[in-house]
């Protein structure tokens, strides 16, 4: 038998077929065309599993069980509370995958799943802490402590992408503004790229050529080959946002292969029961509420909550929130008690 790893992203659907060894032995990818109706992504996660089955001469009599790998908070119920890249809102994910390939299926936020995946068969093995960094469409993070996946008090203990890094920076789709992933994503590193070259009237920078002349046909093959090449607009962008606000240089851009470990990552998760299953539990707090989550031993070790003498409202502005409206809120009153700590 075998398992479904899908690696479900902003840009593109990926999906490894996964053997007993954790050998991936069939692939396939299609687009995600977020944003769109939750049907009709899980209807292409169907069609991406059926191409990788196909690849790998096999149909879905051979699958045991399915992982899925997905961006934003994911809950014991496989429903994805808050994706800001995909326009989830407690969409019930593990069903409608389940609806589709009739196999138990289990959902966990995709760069725990890459975080797990380098534990298990990438270089992770026999590090107890690390952290995975996964950079896309957004920027996502996975943490491995004592040999465990941390999750913390509400399940997004490793969304780094969310770290406010500049006050008043450019919004994001989550609500808040200045977030990591509006500066360091590959979607950043486009844009930057493209206004880059708006400033570049003479047209002297190679990505001109490499995008035939149009900046909307910049991506990122366009400007990981420019950046290879050593071009200077190009390098440029990469540098702009680091330099004009005293910042470290972010790193110039090269692209990774993270997807594998992700895909069987997922797969691995399908063998080993977890958050998003499809066993029955007990309805617990909601992530969009910064509640205490009940987390399994097992795979995870958990964060103690805010002390119930911690005042509300000095405790809620460092919750990202399943609402773009309560996460504006919360950036107000966290530099509120930035600025006036009394």
């Amino acid at each position: 038998m075998v398992r479904l790893g899908i690696d479900l992203g902003g840009t593109n659907i990926a999906v490894g077929v996964v053997n007993e060894q954790n050998e991936i032995i069939g692939t396939a990818s299609v687009k995600t065309n977020a944003p769109r109706p939750a049907e009709e992504i899980a209807d292409s996660m169907r069609e991406a599993c059926l191409l990788a089955l196909g690849e790998a001469r096999m149909t879905l009599d051979d699958v045991a069980s399915v992982g899925v790998g997905t961006p934003g908070a994911v809950n014991e119920e496989g429903v994805v509370e808050f994706s800001a890249n995909l326009g989830f809102n407690d969409t019930p994910l593990r069903d409608l995958v389940e609806e589709r390939l009739n196999k138990p299926t289990y959902i966990e936020n995709d760069a725990n799943c890459a975080a797990l995946g380098e534990q298990v068969a990438g270089c992770g093995g026999g590090v107890p802490n690390f952290v995975a960094v996964t950079l896309g469409t957004g920027v996502g993070g996975g943490i491995i402590l004592g040999g465990k996946l941390l999750t913390g008090i509400n399940g997004a203990a490793g969304e780094i992408g969310h770290m406010s890094v500049e006050m008043d920076g450019i919004p994001c789709p989550c609500g808040r503004s200045g977030c990591f992933e509006q500066y360091a994503s590959a979607t950043a590193l486009v844009r930057q790229t493209r206004e880059a070259m708006e400033q570049d009237r003479e047209k002297t920078s190679r990505l001109w050529e490499l995008a035939d002349g149009d900046p909307a046909n910049v991506n990122g093959l366009v400007l990981f080959t420019a950046a290879h090449e050593g071009d200077e607009l190009r390098e440029t962008a990469g540098r702009s946002w680091s330099s004009t606000n005293s910042r470290p240089t972010l790193p110039s851009a090269s692209p990774t292969s993270s997807t594998s470990s992700s895909r069987t990552s997922s797969a691995s998760a399908a063998a080993s029961p977890g958050r998003g299953t499809s066993s029955s539990s007990p309805s617990r707090g909601k992530w969009k509420n910064c509640a205490t989550r009940n987390i399994p031993k097992s795979r995870r070790r958990s964060v103690p909550p805010p002390s119930a003498t911690t005042p509300a409202s000095s405790a809620r502005p460092f919750c990202l929130t399943s609402n773009k409206n309560e996460n504006q809120q919360n950036e107000r009153e966290y530099r509120t008690l930035c600025l006036n700590p009394s």
